[in-house]
């Protein structure tokens, strides 16, 4: 089943400014004809070309994953482009009700928050081209959810967490900030077959024997070792970042976490072959202090509370406004109700839009997690 997304890329940043209707100092918005409605809200228009542009626009980009879309997935998707529009529609007008606006330089703060979680500049180039988006639809898009963000805050109050709060949350995780047990160490991998006779298995594990009885007299080179015999690629002479337990095959574990540093091992049989490995470093588990982790747990609290927010007051301003649709946006079935989900099914599907991550279906360069990363609700 396609998900469709409600984060807007090229197509919703562009008309963010447009298609939302003109507010005059009265508070009255201009005249528009029927004819020319998708759909209005609490009196503003989301006009109908606008809905038909950011539609097509949605339903290309599937079709370029799926060249035959059912007409059953087309009516969904424009759904939940007429839905989405509505729900911006809403936050816009709670927005001028209530007097809330944002400026540009919060607006560029947070999106060099946001850019600095690629790693380069390159990575996040590649990411706007993989998306199709650029650095003004970020904005856009970060804009409209600052918007949506006060207009929340303004209606519910300002997110608190305790100190006691922060406290037992860390006493309730106590996994959740351990730093594992963990061991350092270089490997050289001699290499079997599935189609290997027992005869070629037996020379495998005699030049393993061979080599790691070379490697446990003093003064020998493990990694010269590894790169003379080893079957796989030795940056740093076989050497492997810190691994925890359950990372590599439990016959590899059972001795890694056995040896004590500077130790060479004896043959380790795994699944793909022979190992022999030496040990550079160990460490212990260590749960990490409350004071280390304060702040990422307050940061943690705060997210969920946003989020659980979010949904309570988008769904009172969804209840609460006055939704008139001109059009179906659907052909195959009857239309939904702009105001929620209809059905078990479009429940699951706003549940999964609005986890939704910022970037596309295709696979892209993403930024580091962030429990604040904007989405659209």
């Amino acid at each position: 089943e396609v998900v469709v997304r409600l984060h807007q890329r090229a197509a919703m940043s562009a008309m963010y400014l447009g298609f939302f209707s003109v507010w005059s100092s009265s508070g009255c918005t201009k005249e528009v004809p029927v004819s020319e409605l998708a759909a209005r809200v609490n009196g503003a228009p989301i006009l109908k070309r606008d809905f038909e542009q950011m539609a097509s626009r949605k339903i290309e980009r599937y079709e370029r994953n799926d060249h035959n879309l059912e007409a059953s997935v087309r009516d969904r998707i424009r759904d939940s482009v007429l839905r989405t529009m509505a729900v911006l529609k809403i936050v816009e007008w709670e927005a001028h009700k209530i007097g809330v606006e944002g400026t540009e330089q919060m607006v560029d703060e947070r999106f060099l928050e946001h850019k600095n979680r690629w790693r380069s500049e390159e990575q996040f180039q590649l990411y706007l081209k993989n998306s199709e988006t650029s650095v003004e639809t970020m904005k856009q898009d970060l804009r409209r959810n600052m918007l949506r963000d006060r207009v929340v805050e303004e209606l519910s109050g300002a997110i608190e967490v305790t100190e006691d709060e922060i406290a037992k949350y860390y006493d309730k995780h106590p996994d959740r900030y351990a730093a594992k047990a963990a061991v350092r160490v270089s490997r050289i991998v001699l290499r079997t077959a599935p189609g290997m006779s027992e005869a070629e298995k037996k020379a495998v594990r005699s030049k393993a024997e061979e080599v790691a009885t070379e490697a446990k007299k003093e003064g020998v080179s493990f990694a010269e070792l590894a790169r003379e015999h080893s079957a796989e690629s030795v940056p740093e002479g076989g050497k492997l970042r810190w691994i925890v337990r359950g990372r590599m095959p439990g016959s590899f574990d059972d001795v890694a976490f056995t040896l004590e540093p500077n130790q060479v091992s004896e043959v380790i049989p795994t699944p793909t072959g022979i190992e022999i490995i030496k040990v550079w470093e160990k460490r212990d588990e260590v749960r990490r202090s409350l004071e280390d982790v304060h702040d990422v747990i307050m940061t943690s609290i705060s997210a969920e509370r946003r989020n659980k927010r979010r949904r309570d007051v988008l769904k009172q301003m969804r209840d609460g406004a006055k939704v008139e649709k001109f059009i179906e946006a659907t052909s195959a079935r009857p239309p939904a109700k702009l105001n929620r989900p209809s059905s078990t099914a479009e429940k699951r599907g706003e549940k999964r839009q609005r986890n939704a991550p910022l970037q596309r279906v295709e696979r892209a360069p993403t930024a580091p997690k962030d429990p604040n990363t904007p989405v659209v609700e």
